[in-house]
């Protein structure tokens, strides 16, 4: 079973994207920081120019908006 995880810090805006069973799950910061544990499906966490992609292991993105972003 897959157990990704996406925490969504205080303050901060996000827009979830519906997609197919096979295609990755995607989410867009608009501001703010996310946190996120993907064990699975690939999940495609993005600010815009910039884009995470995973299917294993853990991340954080922040944006402070249009053209901001850090990866930890």
């Amino acid at each position: 079973a897959d157990r990704t995880r996406i925490e969504v810090h205080p303050e901060t805006a996000v827009r979830v994207t519906a997609s197919a069973d096979d295609a990755p799950r995607r989410v867009e910061l608009i501001e703010g920081r996310v946190t996120a544990v993907a064990t699975g499906r690939a999940l495609v966490v993005g600010t815009g120019p910039t884009e995470v992609e995973a299917t294993r292991g853990s991340f954080a993105l922040c944006s402070a908006g249009p053209g901001s972003a850090r990866v930890e």
